[in-house]
């Protein structure tokens, strides 16, 4: 059988057909993301044209019946079942103007919800957006963007996968239920309609579309940082840091015994992980690149920093630019500028902050120096020589080299590697 297997991520669509259970490297195709066009909040039928778009050029180079796919998380859409209007698509880069009442609200009426749902409620996280698109006196349904794929365009089965229901921030990981006293309590004259939950041991078949007047049975709506995290096999001795347009820290962890204020837990295809999210990458420094730098040469300057400041110096400001990073600074903006115009070592200083941030990750997620091994995963960030020289001069883990080039996104790799457990 063959199957299509997809990854709907922040920059980019990326795919490719597992042909008889094996990988064609030669059908890997890869196309820009809605998000990456049409910003923060959009109208979801664009999602629906780009995706088929993307899935129907693949099936006319070689048929499928399965598609398998993984998208960006803390994401949703709602339907209103009464007049079956959709609404915006909201990714997790929207802030709400109401963050902070509704996060605020939320606390005080469940000061567990943090240990429960393992979900900081960050802005962007759908639990707090959901309030910008909630109308009064009706009854909405809740689709992350696998769910509202399969809704809009075929047939679904209501059922989400539990990586991507923890990623709305109102799910009890432990026993995947939803948290519906704080739903009923922060939005009380809606009626929220949420999907079943999957279950570690079920196939994850979630609905099924036509392509070419062919049904094709759809599976998964994994969380992209879950697949991603899979395809790269980590252990348990292993920090993973991944670095894309956000970036996190992650290791595995025993739900139980493990709870701190210091990082998220999420589910892990049966068992956990413990995160620290909302890292600035790559959506910071393109900001500055084309917000204050407006320099056409500016990834060349950052491939070419060299080091020369001391170990012990701490820069005058963080990437931590918009309000939903994890150590969010509303001086960042004006500081980096400030330091743009002054310091001739801005782009060392710039790199420099950026890896600070992992030093700080380190010591909240790992205080104890329990793993090992630290694995680098994600975009051309990690690869500039020195992001790559911070890394390995680690003292408190070996940098864990691939030992084969990946020839596919860890996404990818991923998926294949869930349709092989799963069938």
């Amino acid at each position: 059988m063959n199957r299509l297997l997809i990854d709907v991520g922040a920059s980019s669509i990326k795919s490719v057909i597992q042909e008889n259970n094996v990988l064609d490297i030669k059908t890997e195709y890869a196309s820009e993301s809605f998000s990456t066009k049409h910003g923060d909040k959009f109208d979801s039928e664009i999602i629906i044209k780009e995706f088929i778009s993307h899935v129907e050029r693949q099936y006319e180079s070689i048929s499928f019946k399965e598609i398998w796919i993984c998208s960006e998380m803390h994401n949703f859409t709602l339907f209103d079942t009464k007049s079956k209007e959709y609404s915006d698509y909201f990714s997790w880069r929207y802030a709400s103007s109401e963050s902070d009442f509704i996060r605020s609200k939320a606390l005080d009426h469940n000061r567990k919800h943090h240990e429960i749902s393992g979900q900081t409620l960050f802005q962007g996280i759908p639990f707090i957006n959901m309030f910008e698109s909630c109308n009064q006196n009706s009854s909405q349904k809740v689709l992350s963007l696998p769910e509202l794929i399969i809704h809009k365009y075929g047939k679904s089965f209501d059922a989400i996968h539990d990586s991507m229901a923890a990623s709305l921030g109102c799910l009890d990981i432990k026993n995947k239920t939803w948290l519906t006293n704080d739903l009923k309590y922060i939005y009380p004259n809606v009626n929220l309609i949420l999907p079943k939950v999957f279950g570690n041991d079920e196939v994850p078949l979630i609905g099924e579309i036509k392509i070419k007047s062919n049904k094709i049975n759809v599976f998964g709506g994994f969380g992209d940082l879950q697949t991603a995290l899979f395809g790269a096999q980590i252990s348990n001795e292993d920090i993973c840091v991944n670095i894309g347009t956000g970036s996190q820290v992650l290791a595995m962890c025993d739900s139980n015994s493990e709870y701190s204020e210091n990082y998220d837990v999420k589910p892990f295809f049966g068992k956990f992980i413990k995160a620290i999210s909302h890292i600035p990458a790559g959506r910071s420094f393109n900001f500055i690149k084309n917000k204050i730098c407006k320099d056409k040469n500016f990834w060349q300057n950052l491939n070419e920093v060299q080091k020369t400041l001391p170990k012990d110096f701490i820069p005058e400001f963080s990437l931590n630019i918009f309000k939903s990073n994890w150590r969010y600074d509303d001086e960042s903006h004006r500081k980096i500028l400030e330091s743009f115009r002054e310091n001739h070592l801005f782009y060392e200083t710039l790199l420099k902050s950026f890896c600070n941030e992992y030093l700080i990750a380190f010591k909240k997620i790992d205080p104890n120096n329990k793993y090992k091994n630290l694995v680098l995963s994600g975009g051309k960030l990690k690869d500039i020589k020195y992001v790559k020289n911070f890394f390995n001069g680690i003292e408190d883990y070996s940098t864990k080299v691939k030992k084969d080039k990946l020839i596919l996104d860890e996404t990818l790799i991923g998926l294949n590697m869930l349709t092989k457990i799963y069938n």
